[in-house]
């Protein structure tokens, strides 16, 4: 997620017989589309280097399903386009049959460069900070300050990881390592 490229979406659901809308038609609806997506990437101050991709849901008149396509300024291209995508998602295409247009939909994505994770050094295993009384369990458990575990830090439960943000709970028949960039893995034990 913290690598994630921006992304911003416009439709209109529309439906247009295919053999009635032109192709200048298409253009004029995919513009304002780009003009709202650009628009909004203006206001929220994102990147210059923005790639948009431009799409159409197309099925035969009266079906109740739809598909989506990669949009070209090219009739013949798109409706081949459509053709090959039924046939291989639903074993046959018919060239012949009326089809209508039902959306048109643009994306516009910013690249993200992903996040560079410091890499954990490895550190003696600390002593806990403190125990804990857990409601169904007699004895206290220790509780581990997330901070001061280092990359390879294994443990089996029971037993409590704080941290600023959350408190990871270890329960008995599971362990946890951290792996070499902090991050608390917790697998059962066994598996």
């Amino acid at each position: 997620l913290l690598g994630a490229d921006f992304s911003y979406d416009k439709s209109l659901g529309k439906i247009y017989d295919w053999d009635s809308i032109t192709i200048d038609e298409l253009s004029g609806i995919f513009d304002k589309l780009i003009e709202r997506v650009n628009q909004q990437a203006d206001e929220d101050g994102l990147g210059i280097d923005r790639v948009l991709a431009r799409y159409i849901s197309m099925r035969y008149k009266g079906q109740s399903f739809d598909l989506t396509i990669p949009y070209v300024e090219d009739r013949n291209e798109v409706k081949q386009s459509f053709l090959d995508l039924h046939n291989k998602k639903y074993g046959f295409a018919e060239k012949n049959e009326p089809l209508e247009l039902v959306a048109l939909r643009v994306v516009l994505t910013i690249p993200h460069d992903d996040p560079v994770f410091p890499k954990l050094k490895q550190k003696k295993m600390p002593k806990p900070s403190q125990y804990r009384t857990i409601i169904g369990l007699e004895e206290k458990v220790p509780v581990y300050e997330k901070e001061k575990l280092g990359r390879g830090a294994t443990m089996e439960g029971s037993l409590i990881i704080d941290q600023d943000d959350t408190t990871t709970w270890i329960p008995k028949g599971w362990k946890f390592i951290v792996d070499e960039y902090g991050f608390v893995i917790v697998t059962k034990e066994g598996q």
